[in-house]
């Protein structure tokens, strides 16, 4: 492979870049000059470890036409919407070197190139960059952007041109767009989660009344003699979904399954203590002071058996989406 046809090589693979990455193109404010014409493409950028080289690809937005001679046949005429050029800047002497330059229609296509096989491969050939010029703005702007300084020796270079910040709130639009679409997805997920949540949540509440009801159906109270005894009673489902009820059941018919079951574990274990002491038994028919001891405490039990077995009844009753619009026992004051 020649010289020629290696660096036409180099140029054709390079330049598909500038042409389609759009959205990393900077402009480059030139007092004079229409706004946007001048561009560098950010996304392009390269640099040594301290900085002080720079290569860019350049875009000018300047209809024109040419004459073949690498891509096209040699002395065919073109016309082209923009022209993208490769620099490579010192930015600590103020120094450029030109490399190689495609030319492109209206809807980005690489018409014709002219390589330069000095600066796009082996040895840059530096010259001064002069004042006023279009290059003296690109140097200065992408060298700010590298060095990301407030103030810049290489004003002095441009003369006459003011270069403008290339996108200055870029960064900070950046950051803010990011975070603020992260926190928006965060809040959405969240958002989804708790109604995914609430959702299983009725369907548990429903299977909890099930099952509290159930177990209390299988208490039996009576009376044996003068005072009430109870048998049959089981705290399976309170002791093992305690949290379950806590997060799916609403408040009062929680508090309500809380008291009636503390007050029965309290009878059953003042009983069962009194019957290992000798003074008293729960079986049934056998009586005993310790039933004496606790009647109050039964018969307010009782009550509240009572009171629980038709609610608990409703509330299993209740339809999944209503559960899921409000957990309550009543959608309205007064109202089952």
């Amino acid at each position: 492979m020649n010289a020629a046809s290696a660096a036409l090589l180099v140029v054709s693979t390079a330049l598909a870049h500038p042409a389609e990455a759009q959205s990393s193109w900077r402009t480059i404010e030139v007092p004079g000059t229409p706004s946007g014409m001048l561009q560098y493409d950010s996304a392009s950028v390269m640099r040594t470890r301290s900085g002080g080289v720079v290569s860019v690809w350049e875009r000018i937005n300047k209809s024109g036409e040419g004459t073949g001679g690498w891509k096209l046949a040699r002395g065919k005429r073109y016309k082209y919407a923009y022209q993208v050029t490769h620099w490579t800047f010192g930015c600590v002497r103020h120094m450029a070197s030109l490399g190689a330059i495609g030319y492109f229609d209206s809807a980005g296509r690489l018409i014709e190139a002219s390589p330069s096989i000095t600066s796009d491969g082996l040895e840059p050939n530096y010259l001064p960059v002069s004042p006023g010029t279009w290059e003296a703005a690109t140097m200065v702007a992408v060298c700010n952007a590298i060095a990301n300084l407030a103030t810049s020796p290489l004003a002095s270079v441009v003369g006459g041109v003011r270069v403008s910040p290339t996108n200055p709130s870029g960064g900070l639009n950046t950051w803010v767009l990011t975070v603020g679409s992260a926190l928006l997805g965060a809040l959405l997920a969240f958002l989804v989660r708790g109604l995914y949540d609430r959702w299983g949540n009725a369907a548990t509440a429903r299977g909890l009344a099930v099952a509290l009801w159930e177990e209390l159906s299988a208490t039996e109270f009576k009376e044996q003699g003068t005072f009430p005894l109870f048998g049959g009673f089981s705290s399976q489902v309170f002791d093992t979904l305690f949290s379950a009820l806590a997060g799916c059941l609403p408040e009062g018919l929680f508090r309500e399954v809380v008291r009636y079951h503390w007050k029965m574990k309290f009878i059953q274990e003042h009983v069962r203590r009194s019957s290992d002491a000798g003074t008293g038994a729960i079986a049934w028919g056998t009586g005993g002071i310790a039933w004496v001891e606790v009647q109050d405490h039964v018969k307010a039990a009782q009550a509240q058996w009572k009171g629980l077995l038709p609610r608990l009844d409703r509330y299993a009753k209740r339809s999944r989406p209503r559960l899921f619009l409000t957990r309550r026992e009543h959608l309205l004051p007064g109202r089952g």
